[in-house]
Formats: C-alpha cells, sequence, structure tokens
C-alpha cells in the first residue's frame, strides 16, 4: 500500500503483474488463485490461506486487520516480521486456537487501543473466517461507529455504554489511527471492480471518511449484482441483452426505495449502460442513462452526474449525432476536471469518450490530446485501471491513424490486442472493434490486404459472440479494402450487406457513408445510374449531419467527380475533383482522399489532353502515397500512383519508362494486396508489354 507525499493512496500487487510475463501466464494465474493454491503475502495472508481453505471476503477483512493492527501498534498481529513462509505457517498452527493474537493495547501498550478497537480488531482477526466481519464495507462501518462514538458491533452495548457515547458524540476531534484505518479499508480488496473503487476511496478519506465508505459501499454493491447474475437463475441460458434486463429491473427495484441508496443506483445503472454500448444498443443505454442521470440529481453528486452525462454523449455519437454528443461531453468534463482524485475514474472515462468523438468528427489532433491527457491521470495503471488505460490506448492510436502516423497507430493496436488477450478479453465484443480499428489503420498506411485480413478476425469474433458477422461499419470496411484492389463484385456483396445491417441502426451518419461507399463500388462496375441513385441518398443524409469541411463531404464531391468523368463530363469532373481535393486539403486530418483526388484529377487531365498537366498531378499523389506509407516498406498507395505514371507514360508512347514504372507498381502491389486483385494484373501485365 503505497501512500504517496499528496496523501494519495494506492495498491500495487508486484506477483500476478510479475506472472503477466512469464510463459503459460492464464495456467499459472488459474494455478495460484485456484482452491488450495498459495498466491498470498505471508505477512498478511489469512489462516485459510495456509491451510488451502476456501477464499472469501473475509479473507480480505483480515488482511484488512492486520494492516489496521500493523498501523497501530507498530507490528504485525502474529509477531513475525518478515520470514519465511514455512514460519508463517508454524505461527498459524500454534495459533490454531485463535488465541494466539496479542491484543493492539497489549503489544503496543497504549491504552487509547483498549475497548473499542481492540474487539474491532480482535474480530476482523479471528482465526475462523465465519467470526470475522463479513464484508470490508461492515469493518469500515465498525470503524465509521468508533469515530463517532458510536457503539460497535465488535462488542455488545450496554444502556450505560450508549447513553456515554452519546453524550460524546459529536466531539471534533478524529483520531489519525482511525483515519488512517479508514484509508486501509479502503486500499485492500480483492475483486478488480474494488480495488478501483477503493483505490480513489482511499485518496479521500484523509479529507473525508462517510465518502470513502460510501463508495466501499458501491463496490460491493457492484459485487452483490454481479453474484445476482451468476446465481440466481444460473440453470437458465440468457442472452447478454437479457442478463442486462435482469440486471436493470434487479438495480431499480432493491435502489430505489431510499434517497440515499440514489448515488449506487446512479453508479450500477451507469455500468450497466456501458455494456449497452458494447452490445451498440444506443437507445437502450440511453433510457438507462436517463435513470442514472435522476439518481445522480437526486444524490446531488454533480461528478457522477456528469459523468452520465458523458456516457449520454457516447450514445448519441453512436447515432451519429456528433454536434449533440459534444453539447454533452464538453461541460460534463468542465465539471469533472474540478472533481479531484475520488471521481477520477469519470475524468478518464469522459476523456476516452470524447477523443473517439474527435475521430468521429475528423478533429485527429484534438482525439491525440484528449486520449494522452486520459493516460496522463491514469500514470501506472492499477488491476482495476488496466481496462480504462487499454482504452485510452486505442483512442490514441485512432488519433494518431488519422494523423497520418498509421504504422503507429497499427503497433499500438496490436499491444492493445495484446493486452485484452492477457485480460481474458480478447474474444469479447471490444476486441472485435480493435480488431476492425487495426484494419482501418493497417488500410490507411497502404496494407490492404493485411487490413482486410484483421477486419475478417473481427467478423470471426462477432460470428462467435452472436452468430453473425453483420456489422456494417466492418462490413464496408473491408469493401472498401477490395474497392481499392479493384475487386468490385466482392466489395459490392460486401456493401449490400453493410446496406442491410445499417437500416437496423438508427445511425444516419452511417447510412450515409455505407450508400457513399456502394456509390464508388457501383461506379468502379460501370453501373452508373445505380451510383448516381446511391450517391443522391448519400449525400442527402451527410449534409445534414457533417460540417463543410468534413473529409466525407469531400468523398461525396470526388465520388461525384468520378461519375462526372464516366459519363463523359469531364469539365464537370475535373471541377468537383478540385473542390473535393480542396476540402481534403483544409481537413485537419491526413485523409487517403487527398491522394485519391490527385489520381482522379490526374486521369481528368489526360482526358483533356493536357499530357503534361496530368504527369505534374501524378508526381504529387506518388509523392503523397509515400508520406502515407511512412513506416511501411510497401504500399498499396505507391503501386497505385506508380501504375497510374506508367499508364500516363505508355499513353504518350513511352513505353520502357512505362514498364519500369509498372514494374516498380507490381512489387508493392503483389506485397500489399490479393494475389487475384485486377490491379495488380493491370502492374504485371504493363510491366511486360513491349
Amino acid at each position: 500500500i503505497l501512500v504517496e507525499p499528496g496523501g494519495r493512496v494506492r495498491l500495487l500487487d508486484f506477483g500476478l503483474a510479475r506472472l503477466q510475463d512469464e510463459p503459460g501466464t492464464a495456467a499459472n494465474i488459474e494455478q495460484l488463485t485456484r482452491e488450495g493454491a498459495w498466491a498470498l503475502t505471508p505477512e498478511y495472508a489469512a489462516p485459510e490461506q495456509f491451510s488451502g481453505g476456501i477464499l472469501s471476503m473475509a479473507t480480505d477483512v483480515f488482511a484488512l486487520g492486520t494492516v489496521l493492527y500493523e498501523l497501530l501498534t507498530g507490528t504485525r498481529p502474529i509477531g513475525l516480521g518478515p520470514a519465511a513462509p514455512i514460519e508463517h505457517l508454524r505461527a498459524f498452527d500454534r495459533a490454531a486456537d485463535g488465541a494466539a493474537f496479542a491484543l493492539a493495547s497489549v503489544r503496543s501498550g497504549a491504552a487509547a487501543l483498549r475497548g473499542d478497537l481492540d474487539n474491532i480488531l480482535a474480530r476482523a482477526l479471528a482465526f475462523k473466517a465465519a467470526e470475522r466481519y463479513l464484508s470490508a464495507s461492515a469493518l469500515a462501518d465498525d470503524l465509521r461507529r468508533y469515530l463517532a462514538d458510536q457503539p460497535v458491533a465488535a462488542r455488545p452495548a450496554s444502556v450505560a455504554l450508549r447513553l456515554r457515547k452519546f453524550v460524546r458524540r459529536n466531539r471534533l476531534g478524529v483520531a489519525l489511527g482511525g483515519v488512517i484505518a479508514l484509508a486501509s479499508a479502503a486500499g485492500v480488496v480483492s475483486t478488480v471492480f474494488q480495488a478501483q473503487r477503493a483505490e480513489a476511496a482511499a485518496a479521500e478519506a484523509l479529507a473525508g471518511r462517510d465518502r470513502a465508505l460510501q463508495a466501499l459501499s458501491h463496490a460491493e454493491s457492484a459485487n452483490e449484482l454481479v453474484v445476482f447474475l451468476l446465481t440466481d437463475g444460473a440453470d437458465k441460458p440468457f442472452t447478454s441483452a437479457e442478463l442486462l434486463d435482469r440486471a436493470e429491473a434487479m438495480v431499480d427495484s432493491a435502489y430505489s426505495k431510499d434517497v440515499k441508496d440514489a448515488e449506487t443506483r446512479a453508479r450500477l445503472l451507469l455500468m450497466l449502460a456501458g455494456q449497452r454500448a458494447e452490445l451498440m444498443q444506443a437507445d437502450e443505454g440511453d433510457a438507462v442513462l436517463q435513470r442514472a442521470q435522476l439518481a445522480a440529481t437526486q444524490a446531488a453528486a454533480p461528478a457522477l452526474a456528469a459523468g452520465v452525462a458523458c456516457m449520454r454523449g457516447h450514445m448519441l455519437t453512436m447515432k451519429g449525432d456528433l454536434n449533440g454528443a459534444f453539447a454533452l461531453i464538453n461541460p460534463a468534463l468542465a465539471v469533472l476536471e474540478k472533481s479531484g482524485d475520488l471521481d477520477v475514474g469519470l475524468h478518464v472515462n469522459c476523456l476516452i469518450l470524447r477523443s473517439l468523438l474527435d475521430t468521429q468528427s475528423a478533429q485527429a489532433a484534438a482525439a491525440v490530446a484528449d486520449a494522452q491527457a486520459a493516460l496522463a491521470l491514469i500514470g501506472m495503471p492499477s488491476a482495476g485501471q488496466r481496462l480504462q488505460a487499454v482504452e485510452a490506448q486505442s483512442a490514441l492510436a485512432s488519433g494518431l491513424r488519422q494523423l497520418g502516423r498509421p504504422a503507429e497507430a497499427a503497433a499500438m493496436f496490436r499491444q492493445v490486442i495484446t493486452a485484452l488477450d492477457a485480460m481474458g478479453r480478447g474474444q469479447t465484443a471490444r476486441g472485435s472493434t480493435v480488431w476492425n480499428n487495426l484494419g482501418v489503420a493497417l488500410a490507411a498506411g497502404g496494407q490492404v490486404q493485411a487490413g482486410a485480413l484483421a477486419m475478417a478476425r473481427s467478423q470471426a469474433i462477432d460470428q462467435r459472440i452472436s452468430g453473425t458477422a453483420d456489422d456494417a461499419t466492418v462490413l464496408a470496411n473491408i469493401g472498401d479494402s477490395f474497392a481499392d484492389e479493384e475487386r468490385y463484385p466482392a466489395a459490392l456483396a460486401l456493401m449490400q450487406q453493410a446496406q442491410d445491417a445499417a437500416r437496423k441502426q438508427i445511425n444516419p451518419r452511417l447510412t450515409g457513408e455505407v450508400h457513399l461507399r456502394l456509390a464508388g463500388v457501383l461506379l468502379g462496375l460501370g453501373r452508373l445510374d445505380e451510383a448516381g441513385t446511391a450517391l443522391a441518398e448519400a449525400r442527402t443524409v451527410l449534409l445534414k449531419i457533417l460540417k463543410p469541411e468534413h473529409p466525407s463531404l469531400g468523398t461525396v464531391a470526388l465520388t461525384a467527380g468520378r461519375l462526372r468523368l464516366a459519363q463523359g463530363d469531364v469539365v464537370g469532373a475535373q471541377a468537383l475533383i478540385e473542390q473535393a481535393a480542396a476540402v481534403y486539403d483544409a481537413a485537419s486530418n491526413k485523409h487517403p482522399g487527398r491522394f485519391r483526388a490527385r489520381v482522379a484529377l490526374a486521369r481528368v487531365l489526360q482526358a483533356r489532353g493536357q499530357a503534361a498537366a496530368a504527369q505534374t498531378v501524378a508526381e504529387q499523389a506518388l509523392d503523397l502515397a509515400h508520406r502515407y506509407s511512412n513506416g511501411f516498406v510497401n504500399s498499396e498507395y505507391i503501386g497505385s500512383a506508380l501504375l497510374l505514371q506508367s499508364e500516363l507514360l505508355r499513353a504518350e508512347g513511352q513505353r520502357g519508362p512505362a514498364a519500369k514504372a509498372a514494374a516498380e507498381a507490381a512489387v508493392h502491389l503483389r506485397a500489399t494486396v490479393d494475389a487475384s486483385a485486377p490491379l495488380l494484373k493491370r502492374a504485371e501485365a504493363l510491366a511486360s508489354a513491349t
């Protein structure tokens, strides 16, 4: 238990952390944490840990009691300092009658410890687990009663004692040992959720013990909820959505009878809404959050209300309402920045959610800044913060990808996947999202085939979880990769599936994006009328949602320009493609559309008979291709740019230079696209042409 100079308390566990770096990690940890195995700190271990008994909350209570005993007396109850585990085991064997621990007042000679504190410690350190406090919060409640001069549960109170306690109840002084004991009670818990909440509670305990105890109460309420879900009706099969329905009903029933339960209700509902977001159930999640918002207001907990507002903003992001999301998240973050350490978890979560929103809004620099701020708040993550740290890293990777640093982004996404696998979360909806994002980062660096394979991993996880692989975003992303390779029939099948899937989601932005990508694929197939219809639908939707400078509107103009070119209107095509290039160039992110626009413009100039101008623009495209491929040896961008140059040269009768450029293009394309890709076949044909 590390207490920083500023009073912040951290719980550190080096043992299991070290195991993560060793071979057979999962097996090792499972072996060490199951019944009958030894994974303990001997000086603070309970008797049942040495005897191979069943571990429970009472095991944590013993550890808490040991810490409190040491703080108050300067020594540990067993009377041993650092010693071999066998010595502690022998000491416990000698203590089989449960009476070997000297009273704290006797061990220290401090009369102030006689009475209630002796009794509290004796109960916490009872040799038999059944005789200890039932939970950490029960121990904390007794400590709170002691500090408030109320009768404690560890000793039956006489009428005279109750009267004396009542007279003395409102004294202002608080014993230092009692305050530190509360910090200890907030710091040592076994489950990840308890550790996360107790760490924050410990930091606040020095300034307000009641708040620390309340935080522990929230943690235990969450444990009760998990136990309820795992045990009540455990013999029946439930879907994830059904489990959440049951959990929400349980929370509304159990924590709605008293105002004092309002904060616990709000926190539990916020936690459950996060799971709704995992299932992409934005409407259901927002309904839960509305109840959480009312509860947080009822509890007069502004930081918690701000945390709920952030999550509501995330639900709006999922539905494509980016402006509405910012309107909720920005004010909430202003509140959380002033909330202090106790609600640092809410602050971190809100920063992560805004980073994701920044990415959706094509504000790459802001996305990176928010993700970095979240990671700075986390610092060296505790066990309970590992998932938040992973989410912040993932958000940072998305921002880096938009900043034109795809290789760095891909490397970070791979780190996130490794971390999720280590936590047993790799095959979850979160893991699926990260695999898709890795694919997008790879594709953004010109690694088209590798990107499509990563996205396919995302689909495989979805298939395992839900029995279907119908995420519209993933389908459209893979379809985009196929279109980049000119595998248009396969791309069309995926875009049509994405279109069907998008109809099931209430997200106009997603619907518009899918129509836009579908238009590009239909254009590649020469189905111009259908392409025009899909493009018109996309334009209608996206113009209502996005700001004029958003890159997606650049893609609308680019697709319209390509359509005009295919229809023979080269003048109109050039105007639209130049408009698209201007949007991309002005965007805050390094959108690949800048490259695609130059390729299209070069072909327009060629069609207009402006060969020199076309070659100049093709050189610009090649320069951009090298920039976007930063960190990768080969790239589809470079291959496509060289193929463009080859075709322009051949049109001018320069067969030798054209073949050379095509051969170089083929080297890049063989490494980055599917072997059957028409794009590659064209390059190979030009390279061998005489």
